[in-house]
């Protein structure tokens, strides 16, 4: 998916796709080129945005920056925050 293209997400999809939780699965998963879309929490720290937003464009993963850890945590049904979630071909 090119970079630039709008994409929405709804808690439902949060709910309902696969995905990894958290930098080092999604990286893993990133290298294998398993994942569809990564979305990244607007509060994360700047060195992880940095990594992913990198690994992004090198794999050519469409990122999307939106919502907070605690908020992307809670629309993910886990009980902590969470900075990266990759979501994985289907």
């Amino acid at each position: 998916m090119p970079n630039g293209s709008l994409m929405k997400i709804d808690v439902e999809t949060f709910k309902s796709s696969p995905k990894v939780i958290g930098l080092n699965q999604t990286m893993k998963k990133m290298r294998k080129d398993e994942i569809r879309f990564v979305v990244l929490a607007e509060d994360c720290d700047a060195h992880i945005a940095e990594t992913v937003k990198e690994a992004c464009k090198t794999h050519q993963v469409h990122c999307i920056v939106a919502g907070t850890k605690a908020e992307i945590g809670k629309a993910c049904e886990i009980d902590r925050p969470a900075a990266v979630i990759g979501f994985l071909d289907e």
